[in-house]
């Protein structure tokens, strides 16, 4: 068995193993946690239901349309226009059947005509579907005027991570729009105004289930002649970007075998409840509502000394049992294939350590073949090291 089979059995068996102890329920609490609680949350790192946990915010009372259109229906501000509700997504471009990692059409509207347009989608089903999703801050940047009717940090998770958020982010569209396959290098606290989301939720240590692929990237851009569709439009000379082409939701096992292993959890977060995301989790996101969905979510930043920061970043899709390399340029020059055994075996030395030490901090006892487990991926990982050396210096 070559060294990279080796890596590639042993994170397997490590994931396999964490999907024994964790199971696929996602916790809930009945109320807001305290910080020393959501400390000890964050320091599991599992998702976290937070029942009526914003129940007592202004908003969950004032935030109707009407409200909107008196506050700020003049202002200004960004949505997201998409064919088929999934920004940030993978797309085949239809003349050249090639796959693009694709960006959404970007328009500036007033507040009143973005509220005219959702108000409006139901009558034409075949419309562009409009989210507002702008990130990196919306609240503050887009809608300061609706800021007095939410909280500006969430108190005890400032407290426990001894920060502010980065950024406070709105979010409102129908239930066509979904959030595609992804991760974030935030702890995300994520409330929920009107309707409900459902998150399909994968780990970070089932990242090489997920197929992950580097795409050429491409916007969405109006078409000259008919101004009420969108085209795709490749950006040359731009980087691929990575991304996570399959709907975990529908899985197409035959191109994407080695997400049969996952075990997905799927957790609803309802009206007034909030959800703690960990960073560094895989999420995609859909959501319901007959009045659009409305979502506000905290993002905090990780903490980057956590080794499970350094670990699952780099862990790759590659199963060098079936001679599958998934972190490659599709439809282009790999740019990555060189080296991606050197990526894969650095990722691995990583993960023995960052594993051990994660392990470890929680003084874990009642794991089977726990000991075993960590100095197999410990011995691995020196040996997948030393394996990488010698190939960066050949």
């Amino acid at each position: 068995m070559s060294v990279l089979e080796q890596v590639w059995e042993h994170l397997d068996h490590f994931a396999q193993q964490n999907q024994e102890i964790n199971g696929t329920f996602v916790a809930m609490l009945d109320a807001p946690p305290t910080a020393l609680e959501f400390l000890r949350m964050v320091h599991q790192g599992r998702p976290v239901l937070i029942k009526n946990a914003v129940k007592d915010w202004p908003a969950m009372q004032k935030w109707t349309n009407a409200y909107f259109r008196r506050v700020m229906g003049k202002e200004t501000i960004t949505v997201a226009c998409t064919p088929d509700g999934r920004a940030d997504a993978v797309k085949v471009d239809d003349k050249t059947g090639k796959r693009y990692f694709c960006t959404p059409f970007e328009r500036q509207m007033t507040f009143d005509a973005f509220l005219d347009i959702l108000e409006d989608s139901g009558t034409d089903p075949q419309s562009l579907v409009h989210y507002v999703s702008l990130q990196n801050g919306s609240m503050t940047s887009e809608f300061y005027s609706l800021m007095p009717d939410i909280v500006r940090e969430v108190d005890w998770c400032s407290e426990a991570l001894g920060s502010s958020p980065d950024a406070v982010n709105f979010w409102f569209g129908d239930e066509r729009s979904v959030t595609t396959m992804h991760k974030d290098p935030y702890e995300n606290c994520y409330a929920v105004l009107r309707g409900q989301k459902t998150f399909v939720l994968i780990p970070p240590t089932e990242a090489m289930y997920l197929h992950e692929q580097a795409f050429p990237p491409a916007t969405y851009e109006q078409d000259p002649v008919h101004n009420h569709t969108l085209r795709l439009k490749p950006l040359e000379d731009s980087e691929p970007v990575p991304w996570i082409e399959l709907d975990p939701t529908n899985p197409d096992l035959s191109r994407f075998p080695q997400f049969s292993k996952a075990k997905p959890l799927t957790v609803t977060v309802q009206q007034g409840d909030m959800l703690y995301l960990p960073a560094m989790w895989f999420h995609q996101v859909h959501q319901q509502g007959e009045d659009g969905v409305i979502a506000v979510n905290y993002w905090y930043d990780i903490d980057y000394q956590n080794p499970l920061y350094t670990t699952f970043p780099n862990t790759t899709s590659s199963d060098p049992r079936t001679k599958t390399a998934t972190l490659t340029t599709v439809d282009g020059q790999d740019e990555y294939q060189d080296c991606l055994p050197c990526r894969l075996v650095g990722a691995t030395a990583l993960t023995g350590l960052g594993a051990y030490a994660w392990l470890e901090a929680r003084k874990v006892r009642r794991l089977p073949g726990r000991t075993g487990t960590v100095a197999a991926l410990g011995l691995t990982g020196a040996v997948a090291f030393g394996a990488g050396i010698y190939r960066l210096t050949m």
